[in-house]
This record gives structure tokens, C-alpha cells and sequence, in this order.
């Protein structure tokens, strides 16, 4: 699917040599695309790259996943409990994050438990009472209702991962809700991830996503789509959460915003 300038003999050369080699060197791990910190209206790569808004790509996979960190600072540390679906989690119970959960107004359940066995889980996401609003700050969950994407951005060899925070998800979902209502597929075109300057009801700006429908793909495109969403689904689903799933640089001033008004799940 990349496109633009046309490759010389040794770039292709070069490529032919990545697909002999295949994963002989080790297990790919798909790069990450975050929102630009700092207020920076740009996204960034792992190595902070900047890639200017909006990013042209197809989003092969998006799955919904949560995610909880009993401190604000999630000091790179990985949640205290994550659900891959969205739907159960399991929670971490030799996590040195379980004193600060503790401390908390609003309990995990699995805190209540005696056998630590049994805490790990899997816990029904939709009854913690870490998923209710009220329970994180300003009205918010206190356990993230996040979207993780699987984008191959125009020009790219191989997907990167971007995890949207909650104040992006309504954004998403009502994007991909449109093209199902209409017959059509969030991977069967291209999209313009983009971000925009929005302000939560505290009055703190933040970055929020936009996504605007690009071309269709044609049908070798989308047969390549169709392959890699078999191979990257799985992937996207197996991978744990870590600090970086919910990073809270993306913000023009103040503290990281959650929006109330977002559905649950």
C-alpha cells in the first residue's frame, strides 16, 4: 500500500531484503503514535518524531480496551488492573500501585478479596464501581475507557499503534458508527487522524482527535488490509497495556483532562 516517489533500485533492494529476512532478527513490535506533548497540536512516534496533523492512514483494527492507575502519575509503570476488551480485567495484585489503591475513596473489588488468586480476576468492567463517573476525578471513571488502534499510516511498511484517551473515544466510536450505519467499514478507506485544541468543563484545554473519511481502497488494497487485520488483531489483543496507553502530555496547559459527558463503554 505505500506510496509517493518511486523507489530506486537500491531502496527496493533494500526492502527485498527485510521480507527474506522476515522475523528471523526477533518479534515485531509495532511502533506507537502518541499525541504531541506539551500541547504540541502534532502527533509523535515512539522516538518523538513529529508527524504533522493530520495523519493519512487506514486503521486496520480498533479495539476497545480499559485501563486503571490509582495515581495520577502513572510513572511508566504499567496499570494496576487492564482489560484488553474492555469487557474483563484482570487486576495486578503484586503490583507495588496496590497502597495507593487503597487510599482511594472509590475501591476495586478486588481489594476486598482474601485469596490473592482470586483477585487477580477476570472482573466484570461494566460493575467496578472504578468504571462509574464520580469515581475518578472531575466527574470522570477512574479506570480509562481507551481505544487502541492499529494504523498503517500512507508511505509505511508495517502499522504502528495509536491508543486514544477517553476524551477522544466518543469521537471515534461516532466516526466508525457512521460508516457501519452506512454499509461501509472504518478499514475499507483511508482516514484523517487529526487533532484539535477542545477545553473540558473545568476550563482545561487539552488535544482532541478528529477524523475526517479518505479515499476508498481499491480492491488489492483492501484485500491487504483484510490479511493484516487477521494478523494484527490478535496482536493488538495479547499486547498489555503500559504508561504510554494513556499518556497525559497531550495537554495545552493544566492538568489532563477527562470529559464526564463520555458513555461508559
Amino acid at each position: 500500500m505505500t506510496q509517493g516517489a518511486k523507489l530506486t533500485e537500491t531502496q527496493l533492494a533494500v526492502l527485498a531484503e527485510m521480507d527474506s529476512e522476515g522475523n528471523s532478527w526477533g518479534d515485531f513490535i509495532p511502533d506507537r503514535i502518541k499525541f504531541g506533548s506539551g500541547g504540541l497540536m502534532a502527533f509523535q512516534t515512539g522516538d518523538g518524531q513529529v508527524m504533522p496533523s493530520p495523519i493519512k492512514a487506514v486503521v486496520i483494527v480498533a479495539q476497545r480496551c480499559r485501563a486503571f492507575w490509582p495515581s495520577k502519575d502513572t510513572a511508566g509503570m504499567p496499570p494496576l488492573c487492564a482489560s484488553a476488551d474492555g469487557f474483563a480485567g484482570t487486576f495486578d495484585i503484586g503490583s507495588a500501585q496496590v497502597k495507593d489503591a487503597l487510599t482511594l475513596e472509590h475501591r476495586h473489588p478486588a481489594l476486598s478479596t482474601v485469596d490473592p488468586d482470586a483477585a487477580v480476576g477476570p472482573w466484570d468492567c461494566a460493575s467496578c464501581p472504578l468504571a462509574q463517573y464520580g469515581s475518578g476525578a472531575n466527574g470522570a471513571q477512574a479506570c480509562k475507557s481507551l481505544r487502541r488502534l492499529v494504523i498503517l499510516p500512507e508511505g509505511w511498511s508495517a502499522p504502528a499503534l495509536l491508543t486514544l484517551p477517553p476524551t477522544s473515544v466518543k469521537v471515534w466510536d461516532a466516526f466508525a458508527s457512521g460508516r457501519k450505519s452506512r454499509q461501509r467499514a472504518y478499514f475499507d478507506g483511508y482516514a484523517f487522524l487529526g487533532l484539535t485544541q477542545d477545553t473540558n468543563k473545568s476550563g482545561i484545554k487539552y488535544a482532541k482527535l478528529t477524523v475526517g473519511a479518505g479515499d476508498a481502497l481499491t480492491e488489492a488494497q483492501l484485500a491487504d488490509v483484510i490479511v493484516a487485520r487477521h494478523q494484527y488483531a490478535e496482536l493488538v489483543r495479547s499486547m498489555g497495556l503500559v504508561a504510554d496507553d494513556y499518556d497525559t502530555s497531550p495537554v495545552v496547559d493544566g492538568a489532563p483532562a477527562d470529559d464526564p459527558t463520555l458513555p461508559p463503554f
